[in-house]
């Protein structure tokens, strides 16, 4: 459904909880296990079903590297499912990709716990980007 109190060109995405928005990586990895496959099948299937809507990949990673090293690592993050998708049918143009490196963990703390949840990358659908600019 196009969502017009957005502009043209942004469909409702889904709400949060309706669908998976994070996909988790080993540590020092931008491979992709069987579960982020899972994860970002149905992605693909909501983006090719959804032909106007826009995709953002938000690469982090845990702080165990320098600055430079996280923010690499999560573009290659980012990156790795951009293709991933691509290869599923998802037009290339309708995704972006940025790092976040290790400046947005999602857990604070210094345990394995806590640096495991921070390797990750977030999906973030049009209308979230819009909001999360505004």
């Amino acid at each position: 459904m196009l969502d017009v109190s957005r502009g043209a060109g942004f469909l409702s995405a889904p709400k949060r909880g309706d669908c998976p928005d994070t996909v988790y990586f080993s540590f020092a990895s931008h491979e992709l296990c069987a579960e982020s496959r899972a994860v970002l099948d149905w992605q693909a299937s909501w983006l090719k079903r959804s032909q106007e809507a826009r995709l953002e990949i938000e690469g982090h990673a845990d702080d165990h590297g320098t600055d430079a090293y996280d923010r690499s690592l999560g573009w290659r993050r980012a990156e790795a499912i951009k293709v991933y998708l691509v290869a599923l049918g998802v037009d290339a143009t309708r995704i972006d990709t940025v790092s976040i490196g290790r400046d947005r963990p999602a857990v604070m703390g210094r345990s394995e716990a806590a640096w495991a949840k921070n390797r990750r990358a977030v999906l973030v659908h049009g209308s979230s980007i819009e909001k999360a600019r505004a």
